[in-house]
């Protein structure tokens, strides 16, 4: 397929993705279309995220991933869904940049505007089970969003414009998180950048999902636990 096409397919298909994302797999479609079943139990507003963190584990993390692999028949790991060529180097990485990370998680964790959105789920932050299962179904969201930026937008435009993809996923990345707090969407960009190069130098998504995961944990419990 003529390079032209291959990019335009992969952005066109993204913007696509992305939209399905944003409305129908938002725990607004559940409550307006899918809540009734669970119209008087306490869990429904766990089960409202535990909806959209699968769908966004399907939407932009399954779909992009058979397209990617069907549409152009190369193998899941040039889409980079393999451990890579630099295994110790990736996780090492991925664990030495989360450990330097904590005390300025621990910082924002304390900020009344970051600490009264997270987690999203409130039931989450009063209950030990529903903790568990919001952040295991947290991290299957994670492992969508970063294939759908690092795996499938960024591998699939590297072939033809090198590590500038790192910078072309690094856009619709940072939109994704408009409507947060200030300082979430500004840390979306060294935060896109560090992923997308340690996806660029492994040939894998798995240590960005590793790392970003033990972010988005650690956030959560500095707040529900707060050990400092």
């Amino acid at each position: 397929m003529k390079q032209q096409w291959r990019i335009a397919i992969l952005s066109v298909s993204a913007c696509i993705l992305l939209i399905v994302h944003r409305y129908p797999g938002q725990p607004a479609f559940f409550d307006a279309h899918l809540a009734r079943g669970f119209l008087f139990n306490p869990a429904n507003e766990l089960y409202r995220w535990l909806y959209s963190f699968a769908a966004t584990f399907i939407v932009l993390g399954l779909l992009p991933a058979a397209l990617g692999c069907f549409l152009w028949n190369e193998r899941p790991s040039e889409w980079g869904l393999t451990l890579g060529r630099r295994k110790l180097f990736g996780l090492v990485a991925a664990l030495l940049l989360c450990a330097l990370s904590l005390p300025l998680l621990h910082y924002v964790s304390g900020l009344p505007h970051i600490s009264a959105g997270h987690p999203l789920c409130r039931l989450a932050a009063n209950h030990r089970a529903a903790f568990i299962i919001y952040e295991g179904f947290l991290v299957l969201a994670i492992v969508g969003r970063e294939f759908v930026f690092r795996g499938f937008l960024l591998f699939g435009l590297k072939k033809h414009v090198g590590e500038a993809a790192v910078y072309l996923q690094l856009v619709p990345y940072v939109v994704l998180h408009f409507g947060k707090p200030p300082v979430e969407v500004l840390g979306a960009i060294p935060a896109g950048v560090i992923l997308g190069h340690l996806a660029s130098f492994t040939g894998s998504v798995w240590y960005g999902i590793l790392l970003h995961s033990l972010w988005a944990v650690a956030l959560d419990a500095f707040i529900v636990i707060d050990p400092f």
